[in-house]
């Protein structure tokens, strides 16, 4: 098996997963993995015993090179969910970079409307991010975004790699947006929620294109920010705001 080197044979001969650790862990694989069809992933079969031992987070972070918050969020599914698998309606669920922002934001309304998943949502501003550095920033709205949970998990998913901080026990999945339903919608939910938000800026803060670059370091962005300088929700300690003290060490040479 590639996700617990398990040699007995996974799949019985109707496609239902008899894996104990794919059991556990039944929205490990989207449709879009190499290793696992759409219909092993929603014929899982898992015992009331196991859903209540291990619910499911998972996590992804959007985050700007240049400017503005972090976002995070967290996605839990219901434990009857996990055993019926997902509808149709939410089969495309993925990476969400993977998706066109269309079809991101068509599912961004699907999840939201859906009851059988949960979603906590955590935003650190620019100056907390400034003052802490970016690393913490990420995992503060990681942490924060479990907390707006309805319910307290057992075991996390986590996009990447580990985060210790979190407290908890955890499965950190590499590249785990595409390997994850959960952590897919998770990256969904952070994702369209930072471009909604930067179309608002975009218009309270006119020439600087965010609508269009949603904070990242584009040509026309850093245009801009030559010659508008930053406004208030830039990153103050990020280049290229952040100037480079050997830069005002030549102006005296």
């Amino acid at each position: 098996c590639n996700i617990c080197s398990n040699v007995s044979n996974c799949f019985s001969a109707n496609d239902s997963v008899s894996c104990p650790v794919l059991s556990s862990l039944p929205l490990i694989a989207s449709a879009s993995s190499s290793n696992f069809s759409s219909k092993c992933v929603s014929c899982v079969k898992i015992e009331p015993s196991v859903v209540a031992s291990f619910v499911k987070v998972a996590m992804s972070s959007a985050v700007a090179s240049v400017l503005s918050a972090v976002f995070s969020s967290s996605a839990m599914f219901s434990s009857d969910v996990i055993k019926a698998g997902l509808p149709n309606s939410l089969k495309d669920v993925n990476d969400s970079k993977k998706l066109s922002e269309k079809k991101r934001e068509h599912l961004f309304d699907v999840l939201n409307d859906f009851d059988g998943v949960d979603f906590g949502i955590s935003i650190i501003e620019s100056e907390e991010i400034d003052r802490i550095n970016i690393l913490q920033a990420t995992h503060k709205a990681m942490s924060n975004s479990l907390l707006s949970l309805e319910y307290n998990p057992d075991h996390l998913l986590v996009d990447g790699r580990p985060v210790k901080s979190l407290g908890k026990s955890q499965s950190a999945i590499v590249k785990g947006d595409s390997l994850s339903y959960s952590i897919g919608a998770a990256s969904i939910i952070a994702k369209v929620t930072r471009d909604r938000m930067m179309k608002k800026f975009d218009l309270k803060f006119p020439g600087y294109g965010f609508s269009a670059n949603k904070g990242y370091g584009t040509r026309e962005h850093l245009n801009a920010l030559n010659n508008l300088g930053p406004c208030s929700i830039h990153r103050l300690t990020f280049a290229p705001i952040r100037k480079d003290p050997q830069d005002e060490l030549n102006l005296f040479s």
